[in-house]
């Protein structure tokens, strides 16, 4: 109670007077202007970050479409659209903050609302006050002046009553005794008046000093702590919208730096893997083989081809599954088919050279290739040890291909010389004489 009458006698002795009240209404007016600016500031406020966030959002949702989404994968997928996904929470926040914005906007429109009413309350009351000071003053200053008047009029009638009567001149003496009465009865009717109108008015003075505006004073300290408050809790909670920007900001932060820590090259190449390599199919090449010619002649020179070896390949490329089945036509060995069907040749061209169109002895010239009878021609190459076609290097060289090989020429191969097929006798093709 105390410091509530310190601030009131504080608030009186400032402004208890008529020019302190001029004062108070132009301060309680631009009270109001400024919770209507304010609220204003706000809206536009709020208009901008509902405006960021809505491009902000609109621009990250693009990027679910793009190579930000379809590029990165396993970890650095994650880091990328956890930044990505931050960036669209913190246009979100920047929007519920635009929201709760107009949560304060429409509380300091609905108590402007109330508070316009309060002061124009106050400013009436205080008003009437006001006015009947200054009319009771101004009916004051009438009567004064009209008690002077009547002064003066007694004062001259009685000062020409005296001049005549120094000199002497009785004539016109009972006319201004006369005018003297009327004169004073006047003045005693003004008299009585100016002393009662000052009566009215010192009561009335005091009255509206003692009590009227000392109170209209109170009310619009009141007014004016009721504001400030009013502001000051504005602000706190304006405060208080604003700390949890950075606070969710701090969260997001965190986030993209846990991402960024748990992002791993290694884990994203092979999680590109994983996901690339389920659309290949990885089988590792073997090598081609010497497709031998099926010819119809039956005098066609038979060619052996050298078998190839195997790819070697290192240890890393060969942890990737071998190709289950070969890319050529399979080799045929001594012995086969082939060789019992009177060892289907190989049919020269006109020029009698190989498949090529290039002479046989051109072909192999370090060791000219035997001829054979024309019942038998036969083609041969000499081999060095390494080149041994009867090597095994692991690979059946016999492999059906699902082609019947007696079809070339619609003998049945075992009755082409009566030996049976599987009768080997050991002697390489190119060294068989006959």
């Amino acid at each position: 109670f105390f410091f509530h009458f310190v601030r009131t006698m504080a608030y009186c002795n400032a402004f208890l007077a008529e020019a302190g009240f001029s004062v108070m209404f132009g301060d309680s007016q631009e009270d109001l202007k400024f919770a209507s600016e304010e609220a204003a500031f706000l809206k536009a406020l709020a208009t901008c970050f509902t405006d960021f966030s809505a491009k902000i959002q609109k621009t990250v949702k693009k990027q679910e479409s793009s190579r930000l989404q379809s590029y990165p994968t396993g970890s650095f997928h994650d880091a990328v659209w956890t930044f990505i996904n931050s960036i669209k929470k913190s246009a979100m926040h920047m929007g519920e903050f635009a929201t709760s914005l107009d949560d304060v906007i429409m509380i300091l429109t609905s108590t402007a609302k109330s508070r316009t009413t309060e002061r124009q309350k106050l400013y009436g009351e205080s008003t009437v006050i006001l006015s009947t000071i200054k009319s009771s003053k101004q009916e004051l200053d009438r009567k004064e002046k009209d008690y002077v008047s009547k002064c003066k009029a007694v004062d001259d009638v009685k000062l020409s009553i005296a001049k005549a009567q120094a000199s002497g001149k009785t004539k016109g003496i009972s006319k201004l005794e006369s005018k003297e009465d009327k004169a004073m009865n006047a003045l005693a009717v003004a008299t009585e008046c100016y002393e009662y109108q000052l009566k009215l008015t010192n009561e009335r003075i005091f009255e509206s000093f003692n009590e009227g505006l000392p109170e209209q004073l109170q009310k619009f300290e009141a007014f004016k702590l009721s504001g400030l408050n009013h502001y000051s809790m504005v602000a706190k909670q304006l405060c208080e919208l604003f700390k949890k920007i950075p606070k969710n900001f701090k969260k997001l932060a965190d986030e993209v730096q846990k991402s960024c820590d748990n992002m791993s090259e290694e884990e994203s190449l092979q999680s590109f893997v994983a996901k690339a390599s389920s659309e290949v199919s990885c089988v590792l090449p073997s090598p081609y083989s010497f497709s031998v010619y099926s010819a119809s002649a039956g005098d066609f020179p038979v060619y052996e081809p050298k078998p190839q070896e195997p790819f070697q390949f290192k240890e890393n490329v060969a942890a990737v599954a071998v190709a289950s089945a070969t890319r050529s036509i399979p080799v045929k060995k001594k012995g086969s088919k082939v060789r019992k069907s009177k060892r289907k040749s190989w049919k020269k061209n006109k020029s009698g050279g190989t498949l090529s169109g290039v002479p046989v002895e051109e072909e192999f010239e370090q060791e000219p290739v035997r001829r054979k009878s024309a019942s038998s021609n036969t083609l041969s190459v000499p081999t060095s040890p390494a080149d041994d076609v009867s090597d095994d290097d692991g690979v059946p060289i016999d492999e059906d291909d699902g082609v019947p090989i007696d079809e070339d020429d619609g003998v049945p191969i075992d009755e082409d010389d009566g030996v049976p097929i599987d009768e080997d006798d050991g002697v390489p093709i190119d060294e068989d004489d006959g």
